[in-house]
């Protein structure tokens, strides 16, 4: 039948793949670095095969079973090889892409029986557990060859950053190994981390220039058709338009990510103003705004709302103080107190002396965040 044909395809391509990774072991042997590179690609895209075949078709039991023995053995036969190739921890990285399975096998239809619905589910659990292996592969390489550290946290950050693909849960996973794991591990591995952010940050930053024209074009036309029914925008941090709506969920994920690592490392709020002051990363400064309080919150708590204001306005630059005004109106904000503290009172009036305006004069937007407190005859 072709089922059984299938399988026996599956089968003899498991086999292969081995034979495949012995040939990689016997150049390395004889030091012919191109074709074990080529050799080891090739056996890990058998295992990647292998696994969407049996993403393919939840009903084949010999699919599933080939695919679930080959990402078992992968970290095993990938921790054994005399070396790894960034090429191929990318290919690693492509086993968390199943978004598209989890929405097949997580959506239940009337005609969908008992077996088939469990048969889904098994599915969508094995496809998650092989995404996780590849996680796992990750963090084994990150913490044990050096050589490839910055490779294997580039694949794992880009995953949380969500632009590699994979499903919501394997994102979240791949944040909570970079945050909690990888991170703390050493200096060196927390520099890398901080490397590979900064690498996902200037990719938003690209794709908010490169859509820029197009959001604003989608955003004045949803404007005019609004205003033609008489609605209107309930605030101006929200999407404007589908277009903008999307861009926003792209960008959004290496925005957090850098932000939470903003917490332990202050210094690089800098990128972060930096990059969402760009001419036409106007989307890209939205999703600044729109997560400016919880990384206020997180540095005040950890810092001093003071002295973390102090700090975060001797980085930026003219161009930046819109955002650092959201910085200091955020941190207001995450005193939960009805009345700003005196320190962080001190603090912007020491911002707004350093910070002059055209004409010379203290800029009065540097207070406005803490005017509240200040006494009437100060002012």
């Amino acid at each position: 039948s072709d089922e059984n044909e299938v399988s026996n395809a599956a089968a003899s391509t498991s086999a292969l793949a081995m034979r495949i990774l012995n040939e990689a072991y016997v150049c390395s042997f004889n030091e012919d670095k191109a074709k074990y590179e080529k050799c080891l690609d090739l056996f890990v895209s058998s295992v990647v095969n292998a696994c969407d075949l049996s993403n393919q078709n939840p009903k084949d039991n010999e699919r599933k079973r080939i695919a679930n023995a080959a990402a078992s053995s992968l970290p095993h036969q990938l921790g054994a090889a005399p070396f790894l190739t960034p090429s191929s921890l990318n290919l690693v990285s492509s086993l968390c892409d199943i978004e598209e399975v989890v929405k097949k096998f997580s959506t239940k239809t009337p005609s969908q029986t008992i077996a088939e619905a469990a048969a889904a589910r098994t599915a969508k659990a094995a496809a998650e557990k092989r995404a996780t292996a590849a996680l796992l592969i990750l963090r084994d390489v990150a913490f044990q060859r050096d050589a490839l550290r910055g490779s294997a946290v580039d694949c794992a950050v880009a995953i949380a950053s969500g632009r590699l693909p994979a499903s919501a849960q394997i994102e979240d996973k791949a944040l909570k190994l970079v945050m909690n794991v990888i991170f703390p591990k050493n200096v060196d591995c927390a520099d890398k981390v901080i490397t590979s952010a900064a690498k996902e940050l200037e990719f938003a930053t690209r794709f908010a220039i490169e859509n820029h024209e197009k959001i604003k074009k989608a955003n004045e036309a949803s404007a005019r058709k609004k205003e033609k029914h008489g609605y209107s925008s309930k605030s101006a941090l929200a999407p404007q338009s589908d277009e903008e709506k999307q861009a926003l969920d792209r960008v959004r994920k290496p925005v957090v990510l850098v932000m939470a690592l903003a917490v332990r490392r202050p210094e690089i709020i800098k990128a972060i103003m930096e990059n969402g002051c760009r001419d036409g990363a106007d989307v890209l400064a939205k999703a600044i705004r729109t997560n400016m309080p919880k990384l206020a919150r997180a540095a005040a708590t950890k810092h001093g709302s003071a002295k973390i204001a102090v700090q975060v306005a001797d980085m930026a630059s003219k161009k930046e103080a819109p955002l650092l005004i959201c910085f200091l109106d955020n941190l207001v904000t995450a005193a939960d107190k009805s009345l700003p503290s005196q320190e962080l009172i001190d603090a912007c009036q020491e911002i707004q002396k350093a910070r002059l305006d055209a004409d010379g004069k203290p800029d009065i937007r540097y207070i406005m965040p803490v005017v509240s407190g200040i006494k009437r005859v100060e002012l």
